[in-house]
């Protein structure tokens, strides 16, 4: 192909899509917002909602899993743009509040008491249902970072399940009744880890290009 065929053929190529961080950031919060939504409304959101969430320790359940989508949806969509700068150094200052949340649970009850909660059918149910509201997110997540052209698909994919594990904490915590931090820190924070680990795992390769 001569070099004016070749650029009149660029030139007829259609334009690729402009990347939207907002555009993206919405359609990923329908995605943990939908299911979670679907979920609450078969099951219920806890009945002392309300009154509890003025509780400090009880609103940073939801508050801190947000602050984590929030902040890991953020890298994906700088990861996904090629030569923007990803600073992840402040990123570690959300580890403070989960310190101090647990040790304000340390302090609140006697240390024969800080995993009462611990039982079999608590975890299952913590971290079997934070897992399954994690899929459709984590899925859609991967396709919509697939849109850009990310050269760290694996640390992408990362950022991926951590908003997707996330979020689907943040909405499950609406349903929670387990108060005691020393029990939301520990296993919420294990689901996550799960989900993260398993987008990885899967997930990357949808990020090759």
């Amino acid at each position: 192909m001569r070099t004016d065929d070749l650029i009149n053929s660029l030139s007829r190529s259609p334009q690729a899509e402009v990347l939207n961080p907002r555009a993206l950031s919405e359609r990923f919060g329908l995605a943990v917002a939908v299911p979670a939504a679907l979920f609450l409304l078969a099951f219920g959101v806890r009945p002392d909602l309300i009154s509890q969430m003025a509780n400090p320790l009880i609103a940073v359940k939801t508050l801190l899993p947000l602050a984590v989508m929030g902040f890991a949806w953020w890298a994906v969509t700088r990861l996904a743009r090629p030569g923007r700068v990803l600073r992840l150094s402040w990123g570690w200052t959300l580890m403070v509040p989960v310190v101090v949340t647990a040790v304000f649970g340390m302090l609140g009850r006697p240390a024969d008491l800080w995993f009462a909660e611990a039982r079999p059918f608590y975890l299952g149910e913590c971290i079997g249902l934070i897992i399954l509201l994690s899929v459709v997110p984590a899925i859609i997540g991967l396709r919509l970072a697939s849109r850009g052209a990310s050269v760290r698909p694996r640390l992408t994919a990362t950022f991926v399940g951590l908003a997707a594990g996330a979020g689907a904490a943040a909405g499950y915590s609406l349903f929670c009744t387990q108060d005691n931090p020393m029990f939301y820190v520990p296993w919420y924070g294990l689901a996550i880890c799960v989900v993260t680990l398993a987008t990885v795992r899967w997930g990357t390769r949808w990020l090759l290009w």
